[in-house]
């Protein structure tokens, strides 16, 4: 699943719900990535935070009036010389 662009905060937001998982799985075992940059000089994803690896959906906060969970991760950064793992 892919969410939408982050904004000029760098905040996202993607609905996930239960149906959307194969059986036996659980949003924290979901995890995040860099994507794409919008900046085309500084476009190397860095590894900062698992940006590159994968970070997992584990902090998150409970957002009673709307009955949901908000999840977290990053941040995450770009920069302008490639870096290899």
């Amino acid at each position: 699943m892919m969410s939408s662009k982050t904004d000029a905060k760098g905040y996202f937001f993607a609905t996930l719900f239960p149906s959307q998982l194969r059986e036996g799985r659980m949003v924290t075992k979901c995890k995040i990535f860099l994507h794409k940059s919008p900046i085309a000089g500084c476009n190397f994803p860095t590894d900062v935070n698992k940006g590159v690896k994968g970070q997992s959906l584990s902090k998150y906060r409970i957002l009673e009036d709307k009955s949901f969970k908000l999840y977290w991760a990053g941040p995450f950064f770009f920069t302008s010389e490639p870096t290899y793992y």
